[in-house]
């Protein structure tokens, strides 16, 4: 073997070695990067079918389409504030005992999964994301400083019914 591919043999081992030290060293920080929820501890909560939403309270709510019914709910302190999630006639509800409390008390976070979304009501302080949907329509109704956004989704007829709140709506082609 001759000397110049010696050197980088060489070169290319101590590079290879330096990025693994690194990775090693930072890997809490890199965790972080890609774990966005990590202090929050999201628990499973069993649901039957729904196509409605109704967030009463102040939820910041990831809604995301896909084939399954699944629902994940975090506080991050459980003693002060415990949300309450049911299902009537099709609508998910989600409330906590005393909702005008919840101004002063901690976010709820919630993540939710489902195949079809027929429409959303939000209130008091509520953020709601809506991904990667596609419909013929949605009725979005959000009052109370609630917060709406709305990113890759492809829906023919979208009706909003808004108080003081905020719309942020993106569709990408």
């Amino acid at each position: 073997m001759k000397t110049s591919q010696k050197i980088i043999l060489v070169a290319v081992a101590m590079i290879t070695i330096l990025i693994l030290t690194i990775m090693i060293i930072v890997r809490d920080d890199i965790q972080l990067l890609f774990v966005k929820d990590k202090d929050w501890n999201f628990k499973t909560i069993a649901v039957d079918k729904f196509q409605r939403l109704d967030f009463s309270a102040n939820y910041h709510a990831e809604v995301v389409s896909g084939l399954e019914y699944s629902v994940e709910v975090a506080v991050k302190d459980s003693t002060r504030v415990f949300p309450l999630v049911k299902e009537v006639d099709g609508t998910l509800y989600f409330s906590e005992p005393d909702a005008d409390s919840l101004v002063t008390n901690p976010i709820i976070k919630v993540r939710i999964t489902m195949p079809l979304l027929r429409s959303v009501w939000g209130r008091r302080g509520s953020e709601i994301t809506i991904r990667n949907f596609q419909s013929d329509s949605l009725t979005v109704s959000i009052e109370e400083g609630c917060k709406l956004k709305g990113k890759d989704n492809t829906i023919r007829f979208l009706t909003f019914r808004t108080g003081d709140a905020l719309v942020e709506w993106t569709n990408t082609p």
